[in-house]
């Protein structure tokens, strides 16, 4: 397998991941690519979620491509952490914001 040579960060799709899946197999091959938040999980039933990751996954094995979500304020953080692991090309990462 090609080594990855490219970076493309995207962001607050809310849910489009159709549009995701298009994007993704027009415009990148050999990438990782970062979803900086508002990915769009826990609005729809878990099984929606489930087909949608499946497709993405395939997508994302055909180019050769990696996907990084990083978790945003319109995600339900319980149903995205469970539903996430059902890919190892979707990686969840949590980016822990403390005040102090």
């Amino acid at each position: 397998m090609k080594e990855k040579d490219k970076i493309i960060i995207v962001g607050d799709i809310h849910g489009a991941y159709p549009r995701l899946r298009y994007d993704i197999s027009r415009s990148y091959t050999d990438a990782y690519v970062i979803q900086v938040g508002d990915f769009g999980f826990g609005f729809h039933k878990p099984n929606y979620y489930k087909t949608e990751l499946e497709d993405v996954s395939k997508t994302l094995t055909k180019t050769n491509c990696h996907l990084y979500v990083i978790r945003g304020n319109h995600d339900d953080h319980p149903t995205l952490q469970k539903l996430i692991i059902l890919s190892s090309l979707i990686i969840l990462l949590y980016l822990l914001i403390t005040a102090s």
